[in-house]
């Protein structure tokens, strides 16, 4: 079985292919996951560090957006 080190170690490549049928995770790393709370949490904890990061980001890319809108029409008067 899998050690906490090599969960962690693998834990990008999990959630980028979790929801591809094609590439699920070995049994080993399921177990793993399974039995190991401490992991389990990593992978929420990594998952919601994903998920706010992309929020951010594309928080930032709409402000750019509006600021350059904004640039435009002060242009234009």
């Amino acid at each position: 079985m899998l050690n906490c080190r090599e969960i962690t170690q693998q834990a990008s490549a999990y959630l980028d292919n979790r929801d591809e049928p094609e590439r699920k995770p070995d049994l080993q790393f399921r177990l793993h996951l399974m039995l190991c709370r401490h992991c389990r949490r990593f992978i929420r904890q990594l998952h919601s560090a994903r998920v706010l990061a992309a929020k951010v980001q594309s928080e930032q890319q709409r402000t750019e957006q509006g600021d350059q809108t904004l640039a435009r029409l002060k242009r234009r008067n």
